[in-house]
């Protein structure tokens, strides 16, 4: 069908009047747009883990399965990232607190992780614990805690964020841990800040 201004058929280049358009409009390409605002959206990737994890007492940060990949369509694009991740502790010893802690790290094209955000070293800062005065191997149940942050990683090729975690107490037998019917999940999206 052709397209009609004001009751003469569209041909060439012409100008068109948008308040007296009718019929058929052909479809728009997101990528031809231009003259935007900062803070287009391009991409978002959410990857969700229920697999559960158990990791016992360590002054060394480890990775988990909870995890998400994007790759840039552009170096300039930066990256937001919403992490959700629920953290249980356990201790096995009676009448001791025990808490955990997590990091986000970051991996880009293979290179390697390196962390990129943390919550310093303050096991309080999220911190589930067994109350004082309770059982051996009591086990406190820790909310989901939700990260939001903006990343640059400056790069067009495979970046995958991964969470880090460890446990602490202030003796020993201290377990940090998921079960299975939990979600953890990684959220990513690309956006055009330029």
């Amino acid at each position: 069908m052709a397209l009609y201004v004001g009751g003469t058929a569209v041909t060439g280049t012409q100008t068109l009047d948008a308040t007296t358009l009718t019929g058929n409009l052909p479809a728009i390409n997101g990528a031809s747009l231009t003259d935007l605002s900062a803070g287009k959206l391009i991409q978002i990737t959410n990857t969700a883990d229920d697999s559960g994890m158990e990791y016992n007492q360590s002054s060394t940060m480890t990775a988990t399965s909870t995890s998400g990949t994007i790759t840039p369509t552009s170096s300039s694009n930066k990256i937001f990232v919403q992490v959700g991740f629920q953290m249980n502790v356990a201790t096995g010893i009676s009448n001791t607190s025990a808490g955990a802690r997590f990091e986000i790290w970051r991996d880009i094209n293979g290179g390697g992780y390196s962390v990129i955000w943390n919550m310093g070293y303050n096991y309080n800062k999220f911190r589930c614990a067994t109350s004082t005065g309770g059982n051996a191997n009591e086990k406190a149940l820790g909310n989901i805690n939700y990260v939001a942050f903006l990343d640059n990683p400056q790069a067009t090729t495979a970046v995958t964020y991964k969470v880090y975690w460890n446990a602490r107490q202030d003796f020993s037998n201290c377990t940090c841990y998921t079960n299975n019917a939990t979600q953890n999940d990684v959220t990513l999206m690309e956006v055009d800040t330029s």
